[in-house]
């Protein structure tokens, strides 16, 4: 009968002090992994937009590089040609010279 009133005090005991601190970290667990979750999406939704951005800023450069590529372009043919008008120009005034 001892043994059965031991059994019983420390059940008792059990249900009064353990159980309920476990039923308190049993939440605390469960809000602590919804934490985890909520941080884990918004994690996930600023590396999407990060994403985004970068591929944003990747298509404007691009666009950028290929309007400069071309103004470039455009400056060359200007300079060829000036080169160009520029030994037209002494080929006149070497005739001009060279004239009596």
């Amino acid at each position: 009968m001892a043994v059965r009133g031991m059994y019983e005090t420390v059940k008792q005991a059990f249900q009064d002090i353990v159980a309920p601190q476990l039923a308190e970290l049993k939440g605390d667990l469960r809000r602590l992994d919804e934490k985890i979750d909520a941080v884990r999406t918004e994690l996930s939704f600023t590396r999407q937009h990060l994403d985004e951005k970068l591929d944003s800023l990747r298509a404007e450069l691009k666009a950028e590089m290929l309007r400069l590529d071309e103004k470039i372009g455009s400056t060359n043919i200007r300079l060829t040609e000036t080169l160009e008008i520029r030994e037209r120009l002494a080929t006149l005034e070497a005739k001009l010279a060279a004239r009596p």
